[in-house]
């Protein structure tokens, strides 16, 4: 990942596009001016909100030692496989959502000055993986949780976060730190990226009435004022169409009564959007809205599912950007209504969106929120509870919903493990699992593991607890486990001995039942691939057997850039490179694009090389053999260093090998 990063930078300086001109294929329909396109094509937005991989952490630089923050590639893989297999095409994705971690911002001057490069690196990673699999994403740069003034400065001091609320508060209020924010934190992004073709659009905000008065006092805890929001989002428009002005430019406004007349006043006109600078940003308006819709929060007047896209008279393509991602079907929903009927399955929203006019419907999320606002039943929005929606949709509708056609292998059936390549990680890395379980009765964790590196690898187990008042990092520090290279071994936790990290003797065992997170710590510096299976309790809980694809650990932490995780399909263990570690490889060495190596005996011998991410790029060999030197061609793979696996009956032999 940082070799990449440096790339990325390298080619940022000589060129201020990484893709072709015609790249980006998003445009308002000429035909239509209420509808989108993609390509010339006219098309709908059917998806999700991501929102966040991570809330605040997605880009920038956090954590105690400050350290940059880079996305899990296999998580973002997942999701836009996951998306685009229930047959969506769009998600939403927030950036800097309250600069916690980035834009940088002076301490001193509290402006705007530039961006870590893993932000250009993230924002690369989320468009190339999401145009891998056909879909297009609404990059949201701010929220309204900027002007949460109490929410994160207690964890500054800590180094948690650059949360700086005077500078948030200064670039909504204060035109030349407007100016700082775009020219430094936006403009440089859309050089970039404008003409990728996984862009949607920018979007300037995410709900930004939540922190202006006279909108219920909004829901940010000190607020500015619509003028200010106004102004902020004509002087980003105007500079993102002055750069890209193919890119289209929205808002994620909170409901119908802020962006229509209809329902209340639209204040994001292209009329009020230019007078408030005084008309002097005159590229300064939005392509297309946005509105959000929650039952409990809208009454049937505001109501974008009991009204077409046409009733709200907003003369531009309308997209619902938020609304619940399972079906709100409970009888308290109506509890806060008047009387009225606000029920709705999630299947009927997607299809009431697309047969009533509005540009596209992103629901709400799919990491998962359960709802407690209005009865819930105990559904988990996400994913889960879209897919079937998203489906019906995407087989009634295909020919206005698919961008990119593309086949997707659920590997239905087979058994996988969990690959983890460490690149030169030093001590402490981390592999988390963000998800709840309750482990009451369970004595002890186990889990299988092939060390096929070079070196030992030893790991502690850890565990963090979920609710607020017994929140707890629990760790095996006590018992460890070692695998030496090349062995295959069962590590065993007992649960009994896992305790908090500052105090030894507040056990795991009484807080089982709150399990928020499990996290894999690799204790000492380590190089090479190891494969991880089947982490389940005695009682008979699985944690994860790694079988769906993608569906593995996170790197985590300050180490994160040198881990990459990903999902072994190869049906069986024993096709993984064996325990065996004896055979006696020598001379080896490349030249004249040729890899060179004695073999001490005959037999079947397969040769790989992986690349430091411990991806396979090339088999040379599979076959018999005879004893002796040989030399095996290697085309095709760029220079640079490789990790050799020669695996045969005589045993198995792991090195590196220098390519030019």
């Amino acid at each position: 990942m940082k070799k990449i990063v440096k790339i990325l930078l390298a080619a940022a300086a000589l060129s201020t596009s990484l893709f072709a001109a015609d790249g980006y294929q998003m445009s308002i329909c000429t035909s239509d001016n209420t509808k989108l396109c993609y390509g010339g094509k006219q098309i709908f937005l059917s998806g999700m909100n991501i929102a966040w991989f991570k809330f605040s952490q997605d880009v920038g630089r956090g954590g105690y030692k400050g350290s940059l923050l880079y996305v899990d590639e296999t998580l973002v893989r997942k999701t836009f496989k996951d998306l685009r297999a229930a047959g969506g095409n769009t998600a939403r994705w927030w950036l800097y959502t309250n600069n916690a971690m980035d834009p940088i911002i002076d301490s001193n001057t509290n402006k705007v000055t530039g961006i870590e490069e893993s932000t250009i690196a993230n924002v690369k990673t989320v468009l190339d993986l999401a145009e891998e699999y056909g879909v297009v994403v609404s990059i949201c740069l701010l929220s309204f949780d900027m002007a949460k003034d109490t929410a994160y400065s207690p964890n500054t001091v800590a180094g948690w976060s650059r949360f700086n609320y005077e500078a948030n508060r200064l670039m909504l209020e204060d035109t030349s730190y407007t100016r700082a924010f775009i020219n430094n934190a936006v403009v440089p992004l859309v050089k970039l990226y404008k003409n990728h073709p996984a862009l949607l659009t920018w979007e300037v905000f995410n709900e930004p009435e939540g922190m202006v008065t006279g909108f219920g006092e909004g829901w940010g805890t000190t607020l500015t004022t619509i003028a200010n929001v106004q102004r902020v989002i004509n002087m980003v428009a105007d500079a993102i169409h002055k750069e890209a002005p193919a890119n289209l430019v929205s808002n994620g406004s909170a409901n119908t009564g802020m962006t229509s007349d209809i329902a209340g006043t639209n204040y994001y006109t292209d009329a009020l959007l230019l007078a408030s600078n005084g008309n002097k940003y005159s590229l300064g308006t939005l392509d297309f809205y946005q509105v959000h819709y929650y039952p409990e929060w809208n009454t049937n007047i505001q109501s974008v599912f009991h009204h077409a896209a046409s009733y709200w008279n907003v003369g531009k393509p309308l997209v619902i950007g938020e609304f619940p991602a399972a079906s709100w079907t409970q009888t308290s929903i109506n509890a806060h209504a008047n009387g009225e009927d606000r029920r709705m399955t999630i299947d009927s929203a997607y299809a009431f969106a697309y047969d009533n006019g509005y540009a596209g419907a992103l629901s709400w999320m799919m990491y998962g929120e359960t709802p407690t606002f209005y009865g819930s039943d105990g559904t988990v929005w996400g994913i889960d509870s879209s897919a079937s929606a998203l489906t019906a949709l995407y087989d009634a509708h295909k020919d206005a919903i698919m961008l990119k056609d593309v086949v997707i292998d659920d590997h239905t059936g087979e058994n996988a493990w969990m690959q983890v390549t460490y690149d030169n990680s030093a001590e402490n890395a981390q592999i988390s699992y963000t998800k709840s379980y309750n482990l009451t009765g369970a004595t002890s964790v186990t889990f299988d593991i092939i060390n096929s590196g070079t070196q030992s690898i030893t790991y502690m187990l850890v565990f963090q607890t979920g609710a607020t008042d017994n929140w707890g990092w629990y760790q095996s520090e006590s018992q460890k486990c070692t695998v030496i290279a090349g062995d295959t071994t069962t590590c065993t936790f007992d649960l009994a001995n896992i305790a908090k990290y500052d105090d030894p003797s507040a056990l795991i065992t009484a807080h089982l039942n709150q399990i928020a997170a499990v996290f894999l710590v690799a204790t000492e510096a380590y190089t090479g691939t190891v494969y991880i299976d089947n982490i389940a309790t005695d009682n008979g809980i699985v944690i994860q057997n790694f079988d769906t694809e993608y569906d593995v650990f996170s790197p985590a932490g300050t180490e994160a850039a040198s881990i990459s995780v990903t999902t072994y399909f190869d049906g069986t263990k024993a096709s993984i490179p064996s325990i065996a570690k004896d055979l006696n490889v020598s001379n080896m060495y490349f030249m004249n694009g040729s890899l060179n190596m004695t073999i001490p005996a005959s037999g079947n011998l397969t040769v790989n090389l992986f690349n430091l991410k411990g991806d396979r790029v090339a088999t040379l060999h599979k076959g018999m053999i005879k004893a002796g030197t040989h030399s095996f061609a290697v085309k095709n793979i760029t220079q640079g260093m490789y990790i050799m696996q020669a695996q045969g009956t005589a045993g198995l032999f792991t090195g590196k090998i220098l390519v030019k």
